[in-house]
């Protein structure tokens, strides 16, 4: 059986354990953050697919401005009535 070249002890495994609790409050905060992120941006892409596949010519920022309440001119209402509805 292998044997380390080390002792493993009660203070080795406080050690290990607080290390462990840390990393995992920094994953999970950084993680909600990324998360929210990541999923704005599927959903604007998302939505700016499917327009495209519709033959609606929004861009992905005309879709971000719309997801997000922001209005702009365009020359037909029928793209931004598709994003409002999605």
């Amino acid at each position: 059986m292998y044997k380390p070249p080390f002792e493993i002890n009660e203070n080795v495994l406080n050690t290990v354990i607080e290390i462990s609790n840390k990393l995992g409050r920094l994953s999970t905060s950084t993680n909600k953050k990324m998360t929210i992120y990541l999923r704005k941006a599927s959903l604007i892409r998302t939505v700016n697919s499917s327009c495209a596949i519709e033959g609606n010519m929004l861009t992905e920022k005309q879709a971000e401005m719309i997801i997000n309440g922001t209005y702009f001119v365009t020359d037909a209402d029928e793209p931004c009535k598709e994003i409002c509805l999605a």
